[in-house]
């Protein structure tokens, strides 16, 4: 069995590693609690486990053992400090010898059906089966190869511009990450960011983003095309306590402005890292808050820290029509970004018609296919130029 706890990265982030720490030993004791003479329980890394029964009858006795599990940890409230938390479980079940023979196939098909479960809605268990999805072997495979992809140099970037609507000109660029794998071809950010988050790669890949954001930028300075590039930060980063630090030993090694250099976060994330956000802001570098409306966010927040963009999120421009009530929450979005000085951007424009609307209720800058998809950064400088 593969057993992990569910939506563990967020006690992570909102309790702190500490408490998530002395959860995992506590989850641990008290299954191993539930285990029999003979089976054998390993932490196999970050939140998940494996245990091994080696006196298995049939598989009833299996969906006994499952249930089992599942009630027990189910029940069970952890107090950590001044914390009572309870969580849920996800097993995955394979057996031998009829799922395989070797010891690594036995572990990689229980890993799949530990995926499965949690794509069928977690806090259950499930069997390996030849139907699971080729979803589920897919992140797997994602999951085994993330911490090479970064060795090979298998990421690179691609650029979005985002557009002044009243004057049609590019006024600053998005740093897009790709992965370009060997046999998969290009695979996108949604299908690999949790993984990165996950193991904690997170860092050393954002940390190669910013870099090669800021490289690139150079190289355009040094052509006379200035403009800011936007680059979008992980939660796991801002729980760095130097990241500040980090960026500004980025920026003087690549002699590149701090001006000239922004991060997008979430709503989300502004509220529980505001004080890492705001030593980014002091060391000079602008921020943006990236799909504004969809969390959140505590308007004295903005009161307090000088956001340079709000980007509206694309679910707002999506249904835009001169019929449509989001028009009015657009229109109430710019005029908060007015009132606290940032420039409004509107993410996902796809039509003419939006733009149109955009500009009729006086929003400054938009982003979208229908400008510009992302490009390479060749495609870049000479959309630039």
């Amino acid at each position: 069995m593969f057993i992990d706890l569910d939506h563990f990265k967020n006690i992570n982030d909102t309790l702190g590693h500490s408490v998530g720490d002395e959860l995992l030993q506590k989850f641990a004791l008290r299954l191993k609690s539930c285990l029999r003479e003979g089976d054998t329980i390993a932490r196999w890394g970050g939140d998940e486990f494996t245990i091994l029964f080696p006196i298995i009858n049939s598989i009833e006795d299996v969906k006994k053992l499952g249930q089992r599990l599942l009630d027990v940890l189910n029940q069970e409230v952890f107090a950590i400090g001044k914390h009572s938390i309870q969580v849920k479980s996800s097993i995955g079940i394979a057996l031998y010898p009829q799922d395989g023979e070797d010891r690594e196939t036995i572990l990689t098909k229980a890993d799949i059906a530990l995926y499965r479960t949690k794509e069928q809605g977690r806090n259950n268990y499930q069997f390996y089966s030849s139907d699971c999805n080729k979803e589920n072997i897919s992140t797997l495979e994602l999951k085994n190869w993330l911490p090479l992809a970064l060795e090979k140099k298998e990421f690179f970037l691609e650029y979005q511009p985002i557009v002044d609507l009243n004057t049609g000109k590019i006024i600053a660029m998005e740093a897009l990450l790709r992965w370009q794998h060997p046999q998969l071809g290009i695979i996108y950010p949604q299908q690999f960011i949790s993984l990165a988050e996950q193991t904690n790669l997170i860092v050393s890949l954002g940390e190669w983003v910013i870099t090669t954001a800021c490289r690139d930028n150079k190289t355009w300075q040094q052509a006379g095309l200035y403009l800011p590039v936007t680059v979008n930060l992980s939660s796991v980063q801002l729980q760095e306590t130097n990241l500040a630090c980090k960026i500004s030993q980025i920026l003087q090694a690549i002699d590149l402005e701090p001006c000239w250099l922004e991060l997008e976060i979430t709503e989300k994330t502004l509220i529980d890292y505001k004080s890492n956000i705001n030593n980014i802001v002091q060391s000079g570098v602008p921020m943006s808050i990236d799909d504004f409306g969809t969390g959140y966010c505590s308007l004295s927040y903005l009161k307090h820290i000088q956001f340079n963009r709000l980007k509206i999120d694309n679910s707002f421009v999506k249904e835009l029509s001169y019929y449509c009530e989001d028009s009015e929450l657009i229109s109430a979005m710019i005029a908060l970004a007015h009132n606290f000085n940032c420039q409004i951007v509107a993410e996902g424009v796809e039509t003419i018609e939006q733009i149109q609307l955009l500009i009729n209720i006086q929003c400054q800058q938009a982003q979208g296919n229908l400008l510009s998809p992302p490009v390479n950064f060749a495609k870049a400088t000479n959309l630039l130029k």
